[in-house]
């Protein structure tokens, strides 16, 4: 469509085609359009360098370019510009330095760099009164801030936020026009430059909420902060102690009479019908960026809530609702919402939409919430300036509780106990001072102190007077002061003491760890056993130091010191080792083993290992000829245990003439950058070509017209953007094809039917569309396809039943429609994975084959109860890890595997290990080495995926969960050897989302054979449902230390939910009541105990009331009355009368006459 400007490029003087999707670089059209004045191109999708000839614009008065996608370039000329009063370059990848001339321009007026690349100093010109606003954040500038900007007019906007000058030249007070928001490196790129530092934390904060734009407002019993600066075009204001605002950008194109207030704040305009309309009716705008940035949190996880409205753009039939408001948002500096439409999201204008993100980790006490706009969607509808991001309200509360309820709850449960203590040592006071029992006995503190004292003979009984033996009284004494040590490491074993005690054996001094009797001194008498043998020549003592290199090492008791005493013996011919090492501690020995053959050891084979690759580095950079072929070839020498990974270039020289041409190019895993070089067309031999795992830029480049004669292509994550050229259709020599992980926009698969000699294609994760074409099925030699990760959509076709198929993988599509008959009939040596697509339920088979896999197949088992923990051991057996049960999943796996484990969860694996052998092993790693870390038994094994794994989780029940991945890197080595190269590269899926990106376990846990465990936090689970998934996006090596070794590797697995099962709540009132009811029987046993004693109140007998009552008359109490007629037995009645009922009792033979009318009377 540009082509057609040439025809009137003489008469074209303005051109604006922003906001649109072209595709492509900028066109080179500059030389034909000499008139031209205005140029507008923002996010247009063109991609740079812009065209060095746009330097032939002489007449240019304002220029506006931004969001160029592409490689970095270098800033163009634009010195003949001498009408240019407007400059916008913004976010066009370029880098180097800001040529001098710019800010000497005679008439510019604006100048917007930002977001750019833009390093070294800027120039420290003269002082130009011209200058309105210039915006230069988001570069890496460094040096001091020139004093043309310090002292720049008052009416003048310079925004240097965001680089990386010099601390000391930056202003001591912050001047509203000039933005110097993290403007300064210094090495404090997360903290507040020195001119935003005026505001100390007094005290963390765990809560904040902001009414963007407004008046402090009060919702829902929450108090909503103010926001009602009036903004500008490059201001920092501190609102409170707590948080800032940093707001960049001017509004272009509108006039200069329009008011600050209604072009940074924005006021409703409609009746507003939503909740919480008071958050709603203003909020803050910005051209560009709006950064809030909230100092002085407790560090831990937040969840942020973002408030939005569109109050702007109308959504009537009228012109005011053809404005689309897009722009990116940034928390922490990760892009967590990309081309965000209000409007669209809330389904309307003057709608609320507010969006949630959980477990945002505050670490340093900062929490920086960033609002973009990246030139996207309308910029004059409803009226010039509308455009850029608009947040009515933010909200931010952390996950945890504060420190001081905390506080106040540990409190609590300390008086408590304290109270319950007290209780309980009163009733013992009680039952003491009673003297049901004699005082405590301190017979075990008198003899430790007449031990120090050296007599402990005053412990002998003087009852038994002089008639013993002394030394057999001082034996037994001394091995009961042995046995009664605090320190179980100290005390004898029974054998010793039998020893001891027949005198076979000589008592020990003795040696207490109480320091509450005598002081101990520190334990220095543990010394008392050091070894004092003559030392060998052969042998090395030493005392062992523990980690502080000023103490020594401790036993388990805390209060005395170890002595230790370590030999060593060292045969030079075999170069084997044995090693004698005793720790003596108070008696008791101990081995360790701590030699320097080891070390030696290690340093000859590091010494022969560099030999080798000396050796290995020479002859990679000869080139060998074999005479038999005619082959000369350039390569890194191959063997059993090195294949592919290796950069290999291969030539044959059998044509006429001795001429060579190249037949095989291997470049895989170089991190190579840039374009492929045009020469290589010229490659029109060439038969192979793998150039996978780099870092390249821009399309496909179209060579295969060239390249007729290729065999075999393999392009994996290389960088390169789609679509797939059509002219890939010409190589009808190819029988392996390998295309994955390519960015850029939806095209359709190319047309591969003339490859009749295909019998393996991988088309993986490339951005594909529409319906599987009914040929490729069809196709006699293939036998592998992979078309996962893409867009496919329609049915599959219900051809013949193929033979030769033995792998197919069509996950992560969206294709529908029934599944065909001969997928189901596949052999069982056949793998299909259709996991993840849209297939109609009803053509889902019955029962779940091993080598179908099919998303569908997870509902066979339905849920018994809810389930609130799950803790999985990755492809190992049951173990148990510090009182926690991990379940087994030692299933071998397989291509296209589903594996149900138990009713609680299933794993599912995609994938097929290409260029390797398959074999068990391949979907379940062991370890290979001695592992030396903690909870080693969660990583001897791991769980293995060339493609995708997924460990589906049901059962739960819903709500909040910590999800903990333990990794270990147990295959890569990280030794000088070829087997250290490996880098194992994947990422992982939390419900759905990406959480992990590009994680490399080695590089995380910094080693090979280290734990590393990731945790997150506040995991939602509301259908019961949880769902972790690991994928590989084709980075990273594939062959070291050997073919197969990539895609995603997991050791274990645990989740546990953050509140409290129903269950265990139950249980713990239980526990409670329990508890309380022991506690209560406890005192009534005590109290009953003191009364039975008669301590409390005497307790009288029955014949006790009875004793004188012969000898009474008249008057009786009520208690006497009562044990005389056994509590008014009917046994004793003899009748009632006019007095009432007449008991009878007996009393020393004699019997009485008793009422029960006297009694009242009485």
């Amino acid at each position: 469509m540009l082509l057609g400007l040439m025809s009137f490029s003489c008469l074209l003087t303005c051109r604006r085609i922003s906001s649109n999707n072209f595709t492509g670089k900028i066109p080179d059209f500059f030389p034909s359009w000499k008139q031209l004045q205005k140029l507008e191109f923002q996010a247009s999708g063109f991609e740079g360098p812009i065209p060095p000839s746009i330097s032939s614009l002489s007449n240019m008065y304002e220029l506006r370019i931004s969001d160029l996608n592409g490689g970095v370039s270098k800033l163009p000329n634009l010195r003949n510009m001498s009408n240019l009063f407007r400059l916008m370059l913004r976010s066009c990848n370029i880098s180097g330095q800001i040529p001098p001339y710019l800010f000497q321009m005679p008439n510019i007026q604006n100048i917007d760099l930002s977001f750019n690349r833009l390093t070294g100093n800027i120039t420290n010109v003269t002082r130009f009164e011209k200058m309105q606003s210039m915006y230069l954040t988001n570069n890496s500038l460094t040096g001091p801030i020139p004093d043309w900007i310090k002292s720049i007019k008052v009416s003048s906007q310079v925004d240097l936020s965001y680089n990386n000058f010099s601390e000391d030249s930056e202003p001591p007070t912050c001047r509203e026009t000039v933005n110097l928001f993290k403007s300064s490196s210094g090495g404090k790129n997360l903290q507040l430059s020195e001119c935003l530092g005026n505001y100390p934390c007094l005290k963390d904060r765990y809560s904040l909420y902001i009414n963007c734009g407004g008046e402090k407002v009060t919702i829902g019993g929450i108090d909503y902060e103010a926001d009602n600066d009036t903004g500008g075009a490059a201001k920092y204001f501190p609102m409170i102690s707590n948080w800032e605002l940093s707001s960049t950008g001017h509004f272009w194109d509108m006039s200069n009479k329009t008011s600050v207030d209604s072009v940074y704040l924005a006021q409703n305009i409609s009746v507003l019908r939503m909740n919480d309309s008071e958050l709603y009716t203003t909020a803050r705008l910005s051209p560009l960026s709006l950064t809030y940035y909230i100092r002085c949190l407790g560090k831990g996880n937040y969840t942020v809530k973002l408030h939005f409205a569109e109050i702007v753009i109308r959504g009537n039939s009228s012109f005011y609702s053809l404005g689309r408001r897009i722009f990116d948002v940034y928390i922490q500096g990760n892009l967590r919402l990309k081309d965000f439409n209000i409007k669209r999201t809330a389904k309307g204008v003057d709608k609320e939409y507010v969006h949630e993100f959980k477990a945002v980790a505050v670490r340093d006490k900062t929490l920086e919430i960033r609002f973009r706009w990246a030139g996207k969607g309308t910029t004059d509808v409803p009226k010039r300036g509308t455009y850029g991001p608009l947040i009515s309200a933010i909200s931010v509360k952390s996950e945890f509780k504060p420190p001081n309820d905390r506080q106040k709850k540990i409190l609590i449960v300390v008086g408590a106990v304290v109270l319950f203590l007290l209780l309980v040592f009163m009733i013992l006071g009680a039952l003491w001072w009673k003297g049901l029992w004699d005082r405590i006995s301190r017979e075990e503190g008198n003899a430790l102190v007449e031990q120090q004292k050296g007599n402990l003979m005053e412990l002998v009984d003087p009852k038994l007077g002089t008639e013993f033996n002394k030394e057999e009284a001082m034996t037994i004494i001394k091995v009961a002061l042995l046995c009664t040590n605090s320190s179980p490491a100290l005390r004898p074993t029974m054998s010793q003491v039998v020893s001891m005690l027949e005198g076979r054996t000589a008592v020990h001094e003795i040696t207490s760890t109480d320091p509450g009797f005598f002081g101990d001194q520190i334990g220095f008498k543990s010394f008392s056993n050091f070894d004092q043998s003559p030392i060998r020549s052969s042998d090395t003592h030493s005392l062992v130091r523990s980690s502080d290199s000023h103490s020594l090492v401790r036993s388990s008791d805390s209060h005395s010191l170890t002595a230790i005493s370590v030999g060593r013996q060292f045969n030079k011919d075999n170069l084997n080792h044995s090693e004698e090492s005793s720790v003596e501690t108070s008696g008791q020995a101990m081995e360790m083993t701590r030699s320097p053959v080891l070390l030696l050891s290690l340093m000859i084979i590091t010494v022969m290992s560099m030999e080798a690759l000396k050796v290995e580095a020479q002859a990679a950079g000869e080139l060998s000829r074999d005479e038999g072929n005619n082959h000369t070839s350039w390569k890194t020498p191959k063997s059993a245990d090195r294949p592919l990974l290796n950069n290999t270039l291969l030539c044959n020289c059998s044509f006429p003439g001795n001429v060579c041409h190249v037949e095989m190019i291997v470049l895989n895993a170089n991190n190579l950058t840039g374009k492929l070089p045009q020469s290589l067309t010229n490659l029109t031999k060439l038969t192979e070509l793998r150039i996978s795992s780099n870092n390249f830029t821009g399309k496909i480049p179209d060579f295969f017209p060239s390249w007729k004669q290729l065999q075999k292509l393999e392009i994996q994550a290389s960088g390169f953007e789609g679509p797939i050229p059509p002219s890939i259709s010409n190589l009808s020599n190819m029988y392996e094809l390998r295309i994955s992980d390519l960015n850029g926009g939806v095209s359709e698969l190319p047309y591969l039917r003339n490859m009749n000699s295909l019998f393996r294609l991988m088309v993986r994760s490339c951005n594909i569309s529409g319906q599987i074409p009914h040929y490729l099925f069809q196709m006699p030699q293939v036998q592998i396809i992979d078309l996962s990760f893409n867009r496919f959509r329609g049915n599959i076709p219900n051809v013949a039943t193929l033979d030769r198929m033995e792998k197919m993988y069509l996950t992560n599509n969206s294709i529908s429609g029934p599944i065909p008959d001969w997928i189901k009939s596949l052999s069982s040596r056949s793998q299909a994975d259709l996991s993840y697509n849209n297939f109609s339920e009803d053509s889902v088979p019955p029962t779940c084959r091993e080598t179908l896999q099919l998303s569908e197949c997870l509902g066979n088992h339905p849920c018994s109860k809810d389930r609130y923990s799950l803790y999985i051991n990755c492809g190992g057996g049951k173990v148990t890890v510090k009182g926690i049960d991990y379940e087994a999943d030692n299933d071998q796996g397989g291509e296209a595997k589903y594996v149900p484990i138990n009713n609680n969860w299933e794993v599912s694996s995609t994938g097929h290990f290409w260029d390797t052998d398959i074999t068990s092993n391949d979907y379940v790693a062991h370890n290979v080495s001695v592992l030396r870390m903690n909870d080693s038994e969660l990583y001897t094994t791991a769980r293995l995926s060339p493609l995708s794994l997924t460990y589906y989780i049901r059962c739960l029940g819903n709500g909040n969960y910590t999800v903990k991945l333990h990794f270990a890197e147990i295959v890569i080595r990280d030794n000088s050897s070829f087997y250290s190269l490996g880098r194992r590269i994947f990422d992982v899926y939390i419900q759905g989302n990406r959480r992990l990106k590009d994680f490399d376990i080695e590089n995380t846990a910094k080693g090979v054979d280290k734990e590393y465990i990731h945790e997150f936090k506040a995991v939602t689970v509301r259908d019961k449902t949880l769902e972790i998934r690991f994928h590989w996006a084709g980075k990273g090596t594939t062959a070291a230390p050997k073919r197969g070794t990539y895609g995603p590797l997991i050791s274990a697995i645990s989740v546990k939910s953050k509140f409290n099962p129903p269950n265990d709540r139950q249980k713990t009132i239980f526990i409670v009541v329990g508890a309380v009811v022991l506690f209560l029987v406890l005192v009534f046993m005590i109290l009953g105990a003191l009364w039975w004693k008669g301590l409390l109140w005497d307790r009288i007998s029955r014949e006790e009331e009875l004793r004188g009552l012969d000898l009474k008359t008249g008057i009786f109490t009520l208690r006497q009355i009562k044990a005389a007629t056994n509590n008014f037995d009917a046994a004793n009645k003899l009748g009632e009368g006019g007095f009432g009922i007449v008991y009878k009792v007996t009393y020393n033979f004699k019997s009485f006459l008793f009422s029960n009318t006297l009694l009242t009377l009485s």
